[in-house]
């Protein structure tokens, strides 16, 4: 099964490879874990590629990918700022934490 989706977010990827291996079977493919959380009244996706097959089926290397969904936060007030920038702060300190490379990308639509 491939991919068509043109974009580089692992979350968007795993959610299109998700709508036809769903079909015919159950879970997470091997080699992609995925969970989504809300903390302090954000959205937070993490999808980990854990293996080759996860690799292959994304397209992306190993590693941990984290989305933050702040929604229209620059129509909101100074506190929920502060709370998506703790949160965007703690994310970023968890993957310093195992000494790898990181990337971070702010994206709107």
């Amino acid at each position: 099964m491939s991919i068509s989706i043109r974009t580089d977010m692992a979350g968007e990827l795993r959610g299109e490879y998700m709508k036809e291996y769903s079909k015919t079977h159950s879970g997470e493919p091997d080699g992609i874990k995925y969970s989504e959380y809300e903390k302090n009244g954000l959205k937070i996706s993490r999808v980990s590629i854990v293996n080759e097959n996860g690799e292959k089926l994304l397209g992306k290397p190993k590693g941990e990918y984290y989305s933050l969904y702040t929604g229209k936060l620059w129509l909101s007030d100074f506190n929920s700022f502060k709370r998506a920038s703790n949160e965007l702060v703690r994310i970023i300190s968890t993957l310093c934490d195992v000494h790898a490379p990181v990337l971070v990308a702010g994206l709107g639509n």
